[in-house]
């Protein structure tokens, strides 16, 4: 018998889209564990809804999320402090993250739960990159 380390991941819908680079989302934890989380896309930085842009951004993404979904994967980032492993938050309180579409299989292209790499489809977030939401591009520079 082999015994092979698999990543765990978190299942993940979308409850709410706030604007192109902001998101509420359904996580399913495991063993009966579930919440509900405001999330910021990485390296994402579209119009506020109220900027010209704004509405644009916010379809883009769910156009985006709808090619991609209904099932994603979310990667938080985490930070090292001393023995402590911290969720970095911006701000209002989002988690930041990358987002990866898993379909409705809820399975990435090989079988197993992406984890990004060659061979993998581009994330949620280097689609709005692509769409030139990013510090360089169309969207707002967020503070």
């Amino acid at each position: 018998m082999v015994t092979i380390p698999l990543m765990a991941y978190h299942v993940c819908t979308v409850d709410e889209v706030h604007d192109g680079d902001t998101i509420k989302m359904h996580i399913d934890q495991g063993l009966g564990a579930h919440r509900h989380e405001w999330l910021r896309f990485k390296d994402v930085f579209a119009p506020e809804l109220s900027e010209p842009g704004g509405q644009k951004a916010t379809t883009d993404l769910m156009a985006i999320l709808a090619s991609d979904g209904p099932i994603f994967q979310v990667i938080t980032e985490r930070l090292a402090k001393a023995v402590l492993l911290i969720r970095e938050r911006q701000t209002f309180g989002r988690y930041v993250a990358t987002v990866i579409g898993l379909g409705a299989g809820g399975l990435g292209p090989a079988g197993f739960a992406p984890v990004g790499g060659a061979g993998f489809p581009p994330t949620v977030n280097d689609q709005m990159r692509a769409l030139g939401y990013t510090n360089q591009g169309t969207g707002a520079v967020k503070r």
